[in-house]
């Protein structure tokens, strides 16, 4: 049982399995090892209903605001612009500029 492996104070069940919560206490109970539940709780969560729903918010603003993953987006950008500024850099280097009017012969004369 995950019990005993990971020494669990506390099951939260929530969501399509709450009601079923007793069922899960009577089953847990009388198989887990007496050192692993003396401090073991199982509990709706306090959210009720809306559990599932603020977890995933928090996971992925979690995910969002993870300070690699933003480091990672900053050095990204960064290389982007530096590429950006090279890239315009040597295409403002390659422009040839244009002829004028009286080169190109539009100048009407009145």
């Amino acid at each position: 049982m995950l019990v005993h492996i990971v020494n669990l104070a506390r099951i939260i069940v929530g969501g399509p399995l709450g009601d079923l919560l007793a069922g899960i206490k009577r089953v847990v109970n009388p198989r887990a090892l007496p050192l692993a539940t003396p401090n073991l709780t199982m509990t709706h969560p306090n959210l009720g209903r809306d559990a599932s729903t603020a977890g995933g918010l928090v996971l992925g603003i979690e995910h969002a605001f993870d300070a690699d993953r933003l480091q990672s987006l900053l050095e990204g950008r960064a290389r982007a612009l530096r590429f950006a500024r090279q890239d315009r850099a040597q295409s403002a280097h390659n422009v040839r500029s244009l002829p004028s009017a009286v080169e190109l012969d539009l100048v009407v004369n009145r």
